[in-house]
């Protein structure tokens, strides 16, 4: 039987009796990136066990949006006690990007880092690299934007170990979903240095998602979701 699994909405799904080649895939994928979110989409992606992360942490998305509406990019948030892990939004207040984040040690209480940008700096319609790395030996936290640190906090922490479903495209199956595209969704169970070899900025690539993570050996789902996702045969780098 043909599956198609993941919570949210479909459109134009199509089989083919051969091999596409890599242009035909870029004909399709919508000027490289294929996944364009509306209100209430969402992808979920399970909770399989390499998930479940309860030390270093480093979230990595690549974000385009022109919404001031509050919108969840990446969590892991069953919205109730005991299941509220990570998760990782943005929204517009006064004319500025406030870009949020939070881990939870308990499922329960939630350690936030809510930084203001000063304008429309990652809602200004062009792609921008998102990172969150949660220290939970040194009790910090770092957001980064295009490779660029731009905040760090000390209220990283150990991380609750429910096996919660992990969400891209929402903070929660029923709030703040986003409004926009997003790409190359992906989870390490390290904390990303910000420079050098296999850093933050290795990540950014000068602003354009890298092609290989065979670098990154903490590397535990990589969520493409562009025009190469299916072209070499896989559904999915995890």
């Amino acid at each position: 039987y043909l599956y198609l699994g993941a919570t949210g909405n479909y459109d134009q799904a199509t089989i083919f009796d051969y091999a596409l080649s890599q242009e035909q895939v870029t004909q399709l994928g919508a000027e490289g990136y294929a996944f364009n979110f509306i209100p209430n989409d969402r992808i979920n992606v399970g909770n399989d066990s390499s998930l479940n992360i309860t030390g270093d942490l480093t979230l990595s998305i690549w974000m385009k949006s022109t919404s001031t509406a509050l919108k969840g990019i990446f969590s892991k948030n069953g919205n109730t006690a005991g299941t509220k892990i990570f998760a990782l939004y943005t929204g517009v207040a006064s004319g500025n990007d406030i870009l949020y984040s939070w881990v939870s040690n308990d499922g329960s209480t939630l350690s936030f880092t809510n930084i203001t940008l000063s304008g429309r700096q990652i809602t200004d319609g062009n792609w921008h690299n998102i990172v969150m790395v949660n220290d939970p030996t040194t009790t910090n936290k770092y957001l980064y934007v295009d490779g660029v640190e731009v905040h760090t906090t000390t209220n990283g922490t150990t991380i609750h170990s429910s096996t919660v479903d992990t969400l891209i495209g929402t903070y929660s199956s029923s709030l703040y979903h986003f409004n926009g595209e997003l790409s190359n969704a992906q989870i390490f169970n390290s904390v990303i240095p910000p420079t050098g070899s296999n850093s933050v900025q290795t990540i950014y690539n000068n602003g354009k998602p890298l092609s290989n993570m065979s670098g990154f050996t903490s590397l535990q789902g990589w969520w493409k979701l562009d025009d190469s996702e299916i072209f070499n045969t896989t559904s999915a780098e995890w």
